[in-house]
């Protein structure tokens, strides 16, 4: 017998995924937290469930929430200490939802009510790269890798992010352009700009570095991973990200400051352990 559900009985909540889509899902008075993480699983095709959960964005970090807890009973606006939701930097070029080897293939919304409870579907324990099984694991470990190389700021050569960027795109959009790769290979000192470089390089660096240049390297990088198909692409885009010189594998937690602090520090929680971070004058992660 299938159970039906009360549509007067029923509240939304928005999910924001690893590769900054989001969507909207029902629950119920009823429902516990597990019910909308399984749900989302469900749409994404997420084979290794364990190692993702669902969470809040609270002062600057993310807390996950009881998976046994009910929804009904999280107080969201608490939780949230930061007083406003962390609503992600600009969104990856292909869809984790349209990714997804399901029948079900739902639509990202664009718009939302404010009332609703935000959440974020995110890796909660980081792993060695042998221990992702499926397709659909690794592309969104892949889109919470990338997320991480445009937020955590860590202080890496300008060769390494280069590297990720081309992977990346490679990953998203297959070989490069044949309207770039000529006048590339003509020597052309001008070059279009053949990609939404804020998905691929944080902030700081596109402030520091000059932009046709940073093109112009990419385009290179990018071009000798000519015919990578895009599993291949991810799966060295991870492992690229999980190097120990260059570690965008792991959380990120701040650390209360003493009263007269002369540098924020911050934990990374990491597969292989802790790592201590500090933020030096200009905002960057050094080890």
């Amino acid at each position: 017998m299938v159970a039906h559900r009360d549509p007067s009985n029923e509240y939304k909540i928005r999910i924001i995924l690893p590769s900054r889509e989001q969507l909207t899902l029902s629950y119920q008075n009823t429902s516990l937290v597990e019910d909308v993480f399984h749900e989302t699983c469900e749409l994404l095709n997420i084979g290794d469930r364990e190692l993702f959960g669902l969470a809040v964005y609270s002062d600057d970090s993310f807390l996950f929430l009881n998976p046994s807890e009910k929804i009904m009973r999280i107080d969201f606006k608490v939780l949230a200490l930061t007083g406003r939701p962390r609503w992600p930097c600009s969104g990856l070029r292909i869809s984790l939802l349209n990714s997804s080897r399901t029948d079900r293939n739902p639509k990202s919304q664009s718009t939302f009510k404010f009332d609703e409870p935000l959440v974020y579907f995110r890796l909660r324990f980081y792993v060695p790269i042998h221990c992702l099984r499926d397709h659909s694991t690794k592309f969104a470990y892949y889109c919470q890798l990338r997320t991480n190389v445009l937020e955590y700021n860590l202080f890496c050569p300008v060769e390494l992010y280069v590297q990720l960027a081309a992977l990346g795109l490679q990953a998203d959009m297959g070989n490069a352009p044949a309207m770039c790769v000529q006048p590339l290979q003509q020597g052309s000192e001008i070059l279009p700009v053949y990609f939404n470089v804020s998905a691929y390089f944080p902030p700081k660096l596109l402030a520091e570095v000059d932009l046709s240049e940073l093109v112009r390297m990419t385009l290179t990088s990018h071009v000798a991973l000519h015919n990578m198909v895009s599993q291949v692409a991810v799966f060295w885009y991870i492992r690229t990200a999980m190097k120990k010189g260059s570690n965008f594998n792991m959380h990120l937690y701040s650390l209360p400051r003493l009263k007269q602090p002369r540098f924020a520090v911050w934990l990374g929680v990491t597969p292989d352990g802790l790592l201590v971070h500090q933020v030096n004058e200009t905002a960057e992660f050094v080890s």
